[in-house]
């Protein structure tokens, strides 16, 4: 009995493992692998690599460099299909449980390329440029609104070439690499009658700035830093050029502007001019006979009215000296820029040394003397009764010294021009006392009166012998 058991339990065993085995071969008889192939049609076929595919949500991986993939799935029931790549179109389909080849086409985004085009000189947009568009299997043209802006419509991960056309500038092509989203893209055009004129110095070659420059008589502007102003000419053509710069003589000329020519240099020469020196003394008075230099060169002396006129000197900067016999010499900066300008010179009075000397009658020098001179205070003598100082020329000079204990000394002077160095002696005498001279005055008297009082008595005694008949 025990032995039917155990036969009945192998038996059931057995049933139980083939059903296992019918149901798994069953189920993997009923399991679909499908190969998912994706491509882009552009003229020709290509096969599009690492596109994402997604099974009802869910990532299932990218295609290979063939475009492939394959996955398995129950085949049971229909599965949502999702693909996409950067810069195309998403794609969406529901997938029979049976197929087992699916070939999908992808489409490029489209997307837009927005072209602005620009003056390179004012900046300004540039209105009624053609624009050519070409790549990407595509092409197309359009013309610039007055904003400088043209449209195309372009696909995503393309290059398109640009030419861009529009009258008096100089043509230009760009090549653009589209991304994944639209582009603006911006270019300057530079004007083919875009011109330059440099003005410069004849002698230094310098450049010129703030000179004026005229066209066929039309102000046209004003040379900058580089003396450099740009124009925009027509080539091949003859033009009135006329150029004005304050200090310089005007330019006044022809010049054929050819076809390949970028600038022109102008060369200004600096315009001669008479300038009036009147030269003055410090009293205003006009110094004749003044004798002017120009830069070390002698350019002649003032007349009576104290005035010379200097001809034809270059505009520019100067160094003008002015001397005359009394007078110190006087250094003036002269920046010549303009016809008939003046320039004033006032001359100084030369400058010497004076030594003050204070002594007494007897010479014996006196120290601490209070020195005053024109009554203003200039210092006190040493030790040596000395003190230096310095006066001008032809100038009247009032000296005073005061001390204690003398009575006061002055001079009056005026030093002339044939030294460099004088010298004043201020004598300083002690005051008179009143009570000796009051005393010397009563001795004198009383001299003179017994003197008086002697001859008077000898002259009665005289008179009386001679009535005696003595």
């Amino acid at each position: 009995m025990q032995e039917l058991y155990v036969i009945m339990d192998i038996a059931r065993n057995g049933v139980l493992i083939l059903l296992v085995f019918v149901l798994f071969f069953t189920t993997a008889a009923q399991a679909t692998t499908t190969l998912v192939n994706v491509y882009e049609k552009d003229g020709n076929i290509s096969l599009i690599p690492q596109a994402s595919v997604y099974a009802d949500g869910a990532l299932i991986g990218k295609t290979d460099s063939s475009g492939n993939l394959d996955f398995t799935h129950p085949g049971t029931s229909a599965i949502s299909i999702r693909i996409e790549k950067i810069g195309y179109d998403d794609f969406s389909q529901i997938l029979d449980p049976n197929l087992t080849y699916l070939q999908i086409e992808l489409f490029r985004k489209n997307l837009t390329l927005e072209t602005k085009v620009y003056d390179a000189d004012s900046l300004t947009a540039i209105a009624g440029a053609q624009v050519q568009m070409t790549g990407g299997g595509t092409s197309g043209s359009a013309i610039t609104d007055l904003n400088g802006s043209a449209s195309f419509a372009v696909r995503a991960e393309e290059a398109y070439t640009l030419d861009i056309k529009a009258m008096n500038y100089q043509s230009r092509t760009a090549t653009v690499e589209m991304g994944v989203d639209s582009k603006q893209v911006q270019y300057w055009l530079f004007r083919d009658d875009r011109f330059a004129l440099v003005v410069k110095d004849d002698v230094t070659g310098l450049p010129l700035t703030d000179a004026e420059v005229a066209i066929e008589g039309v102000v046209r502007g004003m040379t900058d830093s580089r003396g450099a102003i740009t124009l925009q000419l027509p080539r091949e053509k003859v033009y009135n050029i006329r150029v004005k710069k304050e200090g310089y003589q005007d330019y006044n000329g022809r010049q054929v502007i050819g076809k390949d020519e970028a600038l022109v240099t102008i060369l200004l020469s600096k315009a001669p001019y008479n300038v009036f020196v009147s030269v003055f003394d410090e009293n205003k008075e006009p110094v004749e006979g003044a004798l002017v230099t120009v830069n070390g060169k002698e350019a002649g002396v003032t007349n009576k009215f104290g005035r010379l006129t200097l001809e034809g000197y270059l505009g520019g900067d100067y160094n003008l000296t002015v001397s005359a016999g009394e007078y110190a010499d006087s250094h003036v900066p002269l920046s010549i820029n303009a016809q008939g300008q003046d320039v004033t010179v006032e001359l100084s009075y030369k400058i010497i040394d004076l030594t003050i000397f204070t002594q007494q009658p007897d010479e014996k020098m006196v120290d601490d003397v209070t020195i005053l001179l024109n009554g203003k205070e200039i210092g006190t003598t040493d030790t040596h009764g000395q003190l230096e100082t310095q006066v001008k020329v032809n100038t009247l000079y009032i000296i005073n010294g005061t001390k204690e204990g003398y009575q006061p000394a002055g001079a009056s002077v005026i030093f002339s021009n044939e030294k460099t160095s004088a010298s004043v002696t201020l004598i300083m005498e002690r005051p008179i006392d009143i009570g000796f001279v009051v005393i010397i005055v009563i001795i004198i008297a009383a001299v003179v009166g017994i003197i008086l009082w002697i001859r008077r008595k000898n002259r009665y005694a005289h008179t009386r012998m001679r009535r005696s008949g003595l």
